[in-house]
C-alpha cells in the first residue's frame, strides 16, 4: 500500500495539470459581467453598510478589550501563569495586533493565480507581505482541516476526522462535533491564556461558547439564537441584528435564492466584524466565513473547463468570480479600520476542486457481500436509517471515505477476528484501488487509494476508521448512502455538489513592521500557520506539527 506523508508537497501531477487548465479558463474582469438576471445576485450588498454605520474610530486603541458596552469580559488567563508557553526573543510585544481572515474554500489557484489582478486588496497584501500555497490534510474535509490549521496538530492527534465522529465502538449514529470535541488549544485560546485580548467571529466548532479574554460569537449563532461569550456580548449582537434593515425575500430560481442567501450571510459576518473592530481594540481578531466554499459547491461546473459536467453557458456563469471580488471588497472595508501597525493574515485550510462524480461505497460493500441489510432501500438513504444485519456485516463506511471493520471484541456484534483483520484490510485495499468508473478509460491510474490512519498521521486518537478511501485523482469521492441505482453517479443534482475540498490552501501575511516585499513561501503546510502567527506575539506552542514561516 502506498504511503502518503502528511507533510508532503502538493499532490499528484494529474492534479497540477488539471488545476492549471482550470486557471486558464477563468473569465477576465470584462468577461465576468453578468446577465441582467444575475446582476442582482453578483453585486448584492457590496459596500452597503457605509463603513459600519460610521461607528469606526479614527484610530485603533480607543477602548480597551473587555471594557465596552458588551459588558466586562472575563479575563481568562490574564494574570495567571503562562509558563506552558515559551517566549521567543524579540517578539514579545504586548501591543502586537493581528487580524486573521479565514476564508473556507479560498482556492490558491484563483486567489494567487488566475484572478490575482482582479482581487486588488488581497493582491496588495501579498505584494507587500509574504504569501504561499498550503499543503493540507489527507483526506481533506473542512472541519478537521480548520481544526488542524488552528491547532497545528493533525486530525489523528486531534481525533477529529470528519464533521461527526463515533463516540465509541457502538453502532450508534456518529455524534456531531462541537467546541467540546476540540481538546487541543486553538490560536485564540493560547493568546487568551497568555493574557492577550481576542475577538472570534464564527470560527468552526466554537459552540457552545467557551470563556476567553475577549469576545466570541459561536459558529452556530443565528438571528434568533445568538451564542456568544460573555453573555452581555450576545445581547449586543442581538441588538445589532435587530437594528439591521429587513431583508427582502430573494427572487428567482431556487439556485438564485441560495446564492442570495450566501451573500446575505457573508455580508452579515463582515458587518459584525466591522462593528466589533470599531468598538474594541483586540490583540487578535479572527473572522471566519464559508461563503466561497458554498458558492463553489453550487457553481464550480460553470467555471472549470476540466469538469465532467462543464457548463460555460450556464445562466449564472460568472457568479463565482463576482463573489471573490465581493470578498475582496469586504476585506478592503475591514482594513480601513486598522492602524498602520496591525498585522493582517488571510488563510484558507482547503480550496475547491471539481466533483465529477461519486462512488457508492456502501452499496459496493453490499454487492461484495461485506455489508448486509435486512431490507434494501428504494432510494438513497443514510446507513444510520437502514436496517443492518450487523452479525453478517464485515465492513461499512461513513462520510469522508471512512471505512470500518466489524471487529470481534471491539464492535458489539463483530464477526472478524483479530487474526483475520490484517489480511482482510489488505484484500479490501487491493479491491478498492482496482475500482474504475465505467466511462473513464484510465486503467493505469487508480480512482481511489486506501490509507491506514497510521500512514497519514503522527498518532491516532479517538475512534478512527480502519481505512480512509481517498480519491487518487481529482474529480471523484465516495458516498456513504445506500440505495443508489448505480454504484457510479455523475448527474448534477441537489445531492451531488459541483465541487469538493481540495487539500490545497493559501496563506497571505502582511506585517507592516516587517514587510515581506512579495516573498513567496514554498513547501508550507497548514500546520505552519498557527506557529507563524503566534511567533508575532513571542509565543511558541508546546506541541505542533508545523513551524514558523517568517
Amino acid at each position: 500500500m502506498q504511503s502518503l506523508a502528511p507533510d508532503s508537497p502538493d499532490s499528484t501531477d494529474a492534479e497540477e495539470e488539471r488545476t492549471s487548465k482550470t486557471s486558464t479558463a477563468q473569465p477576465t474582469d470584462e468577461q465576468a459581467t453578468h446577465a441582467p438576471d444575475k446582476d442582482r445576485i453578483a453585486t448584492r450588498g457590496a459596500k452597503s453598510d457605509t463603513k459600519a454605520d460610521a461607528e469606526r474610530p479614527k484610530a485603533q486603541g480607543q477602548q480597551a478589550a473587555g471594557n465596552t458596552e458588551f459588558g466586562q469580559a472575563r479575563e481568562v488567563g490574564a494574570g495567571s501563569s503562562t509558563t506552558e508557553w515559551s517566549s521567543m526573543p524579540g517578539g514579545n510585544d504586548p501591543h502586537q495586533r493581528l487580524l486573521l481572515i479565514a476564508l473556507d474554500g479560498a482556492t490558491p489557484e484563483l486567489v494567487l493565480g488566475a484572478w490575482r489582478n482582479s482581487l486588488r486588496t488581497i493582491a496588495r497584501l501579498a505584494e507587500r507581505g509574504s504569501y504561499g500555497r498550503l499543503q493540507g490534510i489527507v483526506p481533506c474535509a473542512s472541519l478537521p482541516a480548520w481544526c488542524s490549521l488552528f491547532t497545528s496538530l493533525d486530525p489523528g492527534q486531534l481525533g477529529i476526522y470528519a464533521s461527526a465522529q463515533r463516540p465509541n465502538h457502538s453502532y450508534a449514529p456518529p455524534a456531531p462535533l462541537t467546541a467540546q470535541s476540540v481538546h487541543a488549544p486553538r490560536l485564540w485560546e493560547i493568546l487568551s491564556r497568555a493574557g492577550r485580548s481576542v475577538g472570534v467571529l464564527s470560527a468552526p466548532l466554537t459552540t457552545p461558547a467557551k470563556p476567553l479574554n475577549g469576545h466570541l460569537l459561536g459558529d452556530q449563532s443565528s438571528v434568533h439564537n445568538v451564542i456568544a461569550y460573555p453573555p452581555a456580548f450576545a445581547q449586543q449582537v442581538a441588538q445589532w441584528l435587530a437594528d439591521e434593515p429587513p431583508i427582502s425575500p430573494a427572487q428567482g430560481s431556487l439556485l438564485e435564492q441560495q446564492i442570495a442567501e450566501i451573500y446575505t450571510h457573508t455580508e452579515q459576518r463582515f458587518r459584525l466584524a466591522r462593528r466589533m473592530l470599531a468598538r474594541t481594540s483586540y490583540n487578535c481578531f479572527v473572522l471566519f466565513d464559508n461563503g466561497l466554499a458554498q458558492i463553489e459547491r453550487l457553481l464550480w461546473h460553470t467555471l472549470d473547463i476540466t469538469h465532467l459536467r462543464h457548463q460555460p453557458t450556464h445562466p449564472l456563469a460568472g457568479v463565482i468570480s463576482a463573489f471573490y471580488r465581493f470578498i475582496d471588497d469586504q476585506v478592503s472595508d475591514l482594513l480601513e479600520l486598522l492602524d498602520d501597525t496591525t498585522t493582517v493574515a488571510l488563510v484558507s485550510a482547503c480550496g475547491a476542486q471539481p466533483l465529477d462524480g461519486e462512488f457508492a461505497l456502501n452499496d459496493w460493500l453490499i454487492a461484495e457481500g461485506e455489508l448486509r441489510l435486512r431490507q434494501q432501500p428504494t432510494q438513497p438513504t443514510s446507513l444510520t436509517q437502514s436496517d443492518i444485519d450487523w452479525a453478517a456485516t464485515r465492513a461499512w463506511a461513513s462520510e469522508n471515505g471512512m471505512l470500518y471493520l466489524n471487529l470481534a471484541g471491539r464492535e458489539p456484534s463483530g464477526c472478524i477476528t483479530a487474526d483475520e483483520a490484517e489480511p482482510f484490510l489488505q484484500h479490501l485495499t487491493e479491491r478498492i484501488q482496482a475500482l474504475q468508473p465505467p466511462a473513464v478509460s484510465t486503467a493505469d491510474t487508480p480512482t481511489f487509494t486506501a490509507y491506514r490512519p497510521s500512514a497519514l498521521y503522527a498518532s491516532v486518537h479517538n475512534v478512527a476508521p480502519d481505512l480512509f478511501v481517498v480519491g487518487a485523482r481529482p474529480g471523484w469521492r465516495t458516498n456513504a448512502l445506500v440505495g443508489h441505482p448505480d454504484l457510479w453517479h455523475t448527474v448534477h443534482t441537489a445531492a451531488l455538489d459541483a465541487a469538493y475540498e481540495s487539500p490545497r490552501g493559501l496563506f497571505v501575511l502582511y506585517d507592516p513592521q516587517h514587510p515581506g516585499g512579495g516573498r513567496e513561501i514554498r513547501n508550507a503546510t497548514l500546520y505552519d500557520v498557527m506557529p507563524t502567527l503566534l511567533a508575532l506575539f513571542g509565543i511558541t506552542p508546546p506541541r505542533t506539527r508545523g513551524k514558523a514561516l517568517v
